[in-house]
């Protein structure tokens, strides 16, 4: 009797151990594949965020392409003229009317090398409403693209009554000149008007 409960016992304690053997590796298995799936997974949501940081960086040099082609193909390009001609700009008409060349006189300081070109203006308000002029819109290019304003120029003898600045009615005019200083000979002249800084419309008169 004594021998058969030693038996039992020793079955009992072989069949506990077995069974905790498998716990253990079953707790070791599911340990293993849970932390692949985290990693899957974690790399996937890498993946997918790489991905779309690429279509926003894409999408972005896309949106900037197309508003620089749509800025390019907007832009109006410079209408031209040529003396006697009438050009309208929302109802302001500006008409160049003779242009001369002329050396400085006595009293008169031109920068060396260098004569003046007077250009004589009509603007007229062919409009509804009250426009603004300024001798300022105007500028001159000469044949190397030098780009010539009329700051800083003088009041010359003979040439008439210089375009400063003023308003027009409905109907009312103004003549007078605009000077600026060019290089001798340079007879590859544009006059160029801009109603304003923000405006993209120019006109340009081709003076020779």
């Amino acid at each position: 009797m004594k021998e058969e409960k030693q038996k039992k016992k020793g079955g009992c304690l072989k069949w506990a151990a077995i069974i905790i053997g498998v716990l253990i590796l079953f707790g070791a298995c599911t340990a293993a594949f849970s932390g692949g799936g985290d990693t899957s997974t974690t790399e996937d949501s890498e993946t997918a965020s790489s991905e779309t940081s690429t279509e926003e960086t894409t999408e972005e040099a896309t949106k900037e392409e197309s508003e620089e082609t749509t800025e390019e193909e907007t832009a109006p390009e410079a209408q031209e003229y040529s003396v006697g001609d009438t050009a309208d700009i929302d109802g302001k008409q500006i008409t160049v009317t003779n242009v001369e060349k002329r050396q400085p006189g006595e009293f008169e300081v031109v920068k060396e090398g260098y004569e003046f070109v007077i250009i004589n203006l009509d603007i007229v308000n062919g409009s509804d409403e009250e426009i603004n002029y300024n001798a300022l819109n105007f500028e001159l290019q000469d044949g190397n693209g030098n780009i010539t304003d009329t700051f800083g120029t003088v009041s010359l003898d003979g040439v008439g009554e210089q375009l400063s600045s003023g308003a027009l009615a409905p109907g009312g005019n103004v003549s007078g000149t605009v000077v600026f200083e060019v290089p001798k000979g340079d007879e590859d002249l544009t006059l160029r008007y801009k109603d304003n800084m923000f405006s993209n419309e120019t006109v340009d008169f081709n003076l020779y």
